[in-house]
């Protein structure tokens, strides 16, 4: 690539602008030579068409070589008096000017295909204004000179109109796309050679054959132009369909020119003294000849950006302009396919840390500005062979091609860094910024789908560390194998839900005051695996929970719980109740809220034996939507408990702002209450303030009778663990009583 200066820029401008007199003195003598020899009116006036370029894409500049061109046309090619000169220079130079204020419309980007066909319309039709203009005052000219000539106005007028308006379309395209492609190479320092494949070079030569064929029959046999006129349009159809627009135009004034030049000379029935009306039918045949395959051709390439568009959609990020997923898995398996000699490779995966926080105190517009600035700095990092994609979200992925163990280590870690430094500013906030990352070393052949599974596994080890660090996995590191397992549970939790896998088991929650109190039972989930164990909620809610299958879960304990209750009816006669556990997931779910109202209002129970019980962590994540989703409950006399209660600093301001009517005292608090002064405080704060609220207690984790009696002894209305009862089959227990 060449690196021009501002100064050789200016050189070749003026070069090119300068090549416009000669390229006018040409044009002017193919004009010529078509020239109606009667009135000195040619047919075709192809400089209309450079001129209406020149000035588009030079303006004022263009007005001393277009001036030049005229002048050395009437000195070289045809002789004028000094009056039918200023009348030539006021047509040829001072017209088509007028072209220039509508730019902005015809090029609005410099770009002569970026919209192509309505460029091409509003070139016409501006072009057509300036034809007529041109016309009148050159057929006025000619009339006042000769009046005898008054007769003949109108068809002369209508000739001329044709000849520069045909002018405009076979030569205005090609230039205009010449000067501006002339420009560009020049700014980005590109070759300036043109790409000639062997269709095209076929093209050329069965060109120039038509042309020898055609002089020839036109000048032996006669055939009539209207029969030429089908050899250029079956090969302009040709270039149109395979061809750059900018080829094609080229191509179509070329071969016009040179069409024109041997109708001119009184070929193929037309004659130098012809009619103005032969002249003008075989112009407008010949200017829809023309006109079709550059219709056809910008068409096409209109077609082809719409479909390269798709194409880049389908297979781009649309915020960073990175490959998406599936850009990124063809990049990879294409690079498998075409290299022979496998190298080592590596790739990094990266999950950017606390995106959310980001996106929640400033906005998504300040998170998608964060990640374009994340994949700004992954391009300039990695070299240009390097796969770099994002996979939606706040995940990146990096594929490097001969790399080795050591290097993509440090690499992660000089990203990792790098990232590390970014102090995210947004409207007065600042924010830290890091990323988890996840890396790999390829030295043996694998399966992409297993490498991007084991790669996303190692982004998400270091995430549940704490973030911010690289975690580097061999393929039999014991920790991959556990994640492994844990991976293999959404098939499993996903098989579940399809299947209905799931068994409901109850826990009993006793009364420790001995009073007269409603049984109450803890609905617990566990998933019947294909060997006949059953998988514990622990083993697989977290997968759930990352994976965004709560809700689903949810729904399921729900409709089944309530369904073997309205089958079994005789605890629920007993005024017993039924504790179903929520996930956050679900209670900031509207669709899951809408399912949930569904159920209620078709199910025959009274809502009244049905307590769904949250986490305080879920709660206190969206304060307003659960107080919302309790307040909806509540109209279906639904109870509810708050589970996990002492684990936050502001447990007890809660109390105030959620409508429950059981608080479950934290586990950890009850574990050691008979040898922790603090942990007994606590249950003791808790049973006292929940009395002051009118709540109910329930001391969860009971294991032995030393526990029970302490947590008797602070108050605690209810008791749940194993001591008091262990978990069975919800079906056991609804058929046993």
């Amino acid at each position: 690539m060449k690196v021009w200066t501002f100064k050789s820029l200016i050189y070749w401008e003026r070069l090119i602008l300068l090549s416009i007199v000669p390229t006018y003195l040409i044009l002017f003598k193919v004009a010529a030579s078509t020239m109606y020899a009667a009135d000195e009116i040619t047919p075709v006036w192809p400089p209309t068409g450079l001129a209406v370029a020149a000035y588009l894409v030079y303006k004022r500049r263009a007005i001393l070589p277009l001036l030049g061109g005229v002048l050395l046309g009437h000195f070289l090619v045809s002789r004028a008096s000094p009056l039918q000169l200023v009348f030539s220079i006021a047509v040829n130079v001072g017209v088509p000017w007028l072209i220039v204020p509508f730019k902005k419309h015809i090029l609005p980007k410099e770009v002569m295909f970026q919209n192509s066909i309505d460029s091409l319309k509003k070139l016409l039709l501006f072009g057509a204004v300036i034809c007529l203009l041109s016309a009148l005052i050159g057929v006025t000219y000619l009339t006042v000179e000769d009046p005898s000539r008054v007769p003949d106005f109108f068809p002369a007028l209508f000739l001329w109109f044709l000849g520069n308006w045909f002018g405009i379309l076979i030569c205005s395209p090609a230039f205009i796309t010449l000067f501006l492609s002339f420009r560009r190479h020049l700014k980005l320092g590109l070759d300036l050679s043109i790409p000639i494949n062997k269709e095209m070079f076929l093209w050329v030569l069965c060109n120039i054959l038509s042309f020898v064929v055609l002089h020839y029959y036109s000048q032996r046999v006669g055939l009539h132009a209207v029969v030429m006129g089908f050899i250029p349009l079956a090969l302009l159809t040709w270039s149109a369909m395979r061809f750059q627009p900018s080829f094609t135009s080229f191509a179509m004034m070329v071969t016009a020119l040179i069409f024109w030049s041997i109708l001119g000379r009184g070929a193929a029935g037309i004659l130098a003294n012809s009619s103005y009306m032969e002249y003008s039918i075989i112009l407008l045949l010949m200017g829809t000849v023309f006109f079709l395959p550059l219709l056809i051709a910008l068409r096409t390439e209109q077609n082809l950006q719409l479909r390269n568009k798709l194409q880049i959609q389908a297979h781009r990020d649309a915020l960073t302009g990175l490959l998406n997923r599936r850009g990124f898995e063809e990049a990879i398996m294409q690079q498998f396919t075409t290299v022979r000699k496998k190298p080592s490779s590596g790739m990094i995966f990266l999950n950017v840390d606390r995106l959310k926080v980001i996106n929640d105190a400033c906005g998504h517009l300040a998170g998608d500005r964060l990640l374009q600035q994340i994949s700004i700095l992954l391009q300039n990092e990695f070299n240009e062979e390097t796969i770099i994609g994002r996979f939606g979200g706040d995940t990146f992925t990096a594929y490097i091609v001969e790399t080795t163990s050591d290097d993509i280590k440090s690499q992660a870690e000089h990203i990792r860094q790098r990232i590390q430094d970014i102090v995210f500013s947004w409207e007065g906030q600042q924010f830290n910024v890091s990323a988890s990352f996840g890396v790999l070393y390829i030295d043996s052949p694998r399966s992409l789908s297993f490498l991007l599974a084991k790669g996303d596994m190692a982004c998400h080890m270091s995430k549940d560390q704490g973030g911010n660090i690289v975690t580097y996995l061999e393929s039999e590191d014991q920790s991959l194998v556990k994640r492994r397992k844990s991976w293999s549970w959404i098939a499993q939790i996903e098989k579940s839900i399809k299947e209905q896998n799931f068994v409901l088991f109850a826990q009993p929650i006793c009364s420790l005051q001995g009073e007269e109190e409603p049984l109450h039972y803890e609905v617990l989930l566990r998933i019947l695996e294909d060997t006949g164990s059953l998988l514990e909620p622990g083993d697989f809610l977290n997968v759930a929970e990352r994976r965004h299958l709560m809700t689903e879960i949810d729904t399921w304990v729900v409709k089944r719980t309530i369904s073997l209750l309205e089958k079994y009816p005789y605890l629920v006669d007993k005024k017993c109740i039924f504790t179903i556990n929520l996930s956050g997931q679900s209670i900031n779910s509207t669709s899951f809220q809408d399912k949930l109202i569904s159920i209620l209002s078709n199910c025959t129970l009274s809502g009244s034996c049905i307590c769904f019980e949250i986490t305080e962590s879920a709660a206190i994540k969206n304060l307003k939507m659960a107080r919302r989703f309790i307040y909806k409950m509540k109209t279906f006399n639904c109870l509810f408990a708050l589970d996990d209660f002492g684990k936050g600093f502001s447990s007890f301001n809660y109390i105030k702002n959620l409508p429950v009517d059981y608080i479950k005292i934290d586990g950890a608090f009850v574990n050691d209450v008979t040898c922790s002064a603090l942990d007994r405080a606590m249950v003791r704060a808790v049973t006292d303030i929940s009395g002051v609220f009118n709540l109910k207690t329930i001391a969860e984790h009971i294991e032995n009778e030393e526990t029970r009696n302490e947590i008797k002894s602070f108050g605690v209305d209810f008791g749940q663990g194993t001591f008091l009862g262990s978990p069975v089959p919800l079906i056991e227990i609804l058929k046993r009583d």
